[in-house]
C-alpha cells in the first residue's frame, strides 16, 4: 500500500480507504507480509465487472442511437413540413425567343412596376427611375434613383441568351433565386419564371404571398411591353 500511496496525488488514508472498498466488492484481496499489507487483483470479479459494463454501455447506447435517430427523423419531417413551395408564373408573348429574351433582360427597366416596387420608395418617397439588368455573369441588378443613387437588388448568377437567365435575389438582405426560361411556342415564346429560396426567410409564406402577386403584375406588365413592340 506503501508504494501505491508514493505514486497517487491522494494521501495514505485516502488510498487505504479505497482499497477498502475494493476489497469489499471482492475485486481485490489482501493479505500480511510482516508488517507490510499486500494488495492483488482478483482476474475473475474484474472480468465480471467488465461483463457488467459492456452490457451496461450497450443497451446505453443503443437506447441513444435509437433515440437520435428518432430526433432526426423528426426533424427531417419537420423541415419537409415547412418547406416553402417556389413561386412559379409563366406568360406567353407574341415575340421571338430573341425579342422576349431581350426585352426582359435589357429592358426591364421599361416593363418592371417602378411605381409599386421600388428601394426608392422607402428611402425618397417616390419610385426609381429605372432598372438596370447587367448582362453577364457577376453583373449587378439594381435600380437608378432620380438622384443618380443606386440600390442593389442582386447580381446575374447565369446568363444563356437568348433561352435562359438566373439571378440572385435579395429579400431583407437575404439571397433568394430566380430562373427564367425561353421557350418557342410557334411564333410566339413561352416565359417560364421560378423565384426559390424563401425557406431562409423568417416570414417566408407572407414574402412568398408578396412576391407571387408581385411577379404576376411584372409579368402581366412585360407581356403588355413585348406585344405592343
Amino acid at each position: 500500500m506503501g508504494e501505491l500511496a508514493r505514486d497517487l496525488p491522494v494521501s495514505r488514508p485516502a488510498v487505504s480507504q479505497h482499497l477498502r472498498v475494493l476489497k469489499e466488492a471482492g475485486l481485490v484481496s489482501e493479505r500480511k507480509d510482516g508488517t507490510r499489507r499486500l494488495y492483488r487483483i482478483e482476474p475473475d470479479a474484474v472480468a465480471e465487472l467488465r461483463a457488467y459494463f459492456d452490457g451496461f454501455w450497450s443497451k446505453a447506447l443503443a437506447a441513444f442511437k435509437a433515440a437520435a435517430e428518432s430526433e432526426g427523423k423528426e426533424q427531417r419531417m419537420s423541415s419537409a413540413e415547412t418547406i416553402v413551395e417556389p413561386v412559379r408564373r409563366s406568360v406567353v408573348v407574341d415575340r421571338s425567343v430573341e425579342d422576349a429574351f431581350r426585352v426582359f433582360t435589357q429592358g426591364i427597366g421599361e416593363w418592371w412596376a417602378l411605381e409599386k416596387h421600388s428601394l426608392s420608395l422607402d428611402r425618397t418617397g417616390a419610385p426609381a427611375e429605372t432598372a438596370v439588368l447587367e448582362g453577364e455573369v457577376g453583373g449587378r441588378l439594381y435600380e437608378r434613383m432620380s438622384d443618380g443613387t443606386e440600390a442593389d437588388w442582386g447580381k446575374l448568377l447565369l446568363w444563356e441568351p437568348p433561352h435562359r437567365v438566373a439571378f440572385e435575389w435579395h429579400v431583407t438582405g437575404t439571397p433568394t433565386e430566380v430562373d427564367v426560361r425561353f421557350t418557342a411556342e410557334g411564333d410566339a415564346t413561352r416565359v417560364e419564371l421560378v423565384h426559390s429560396g424563401f425557406d431562409r426567410l423568417e416570414d417566408a409564406e407572407r414574402r412568398r404571398a408578396g412576391y407571387d402577386e408581385g411577379w404576376g403584375l411584372g409579368l402581366e406588365r412585360f407581356a403588355e411591353v413585348a406585344n405592343a413592340g
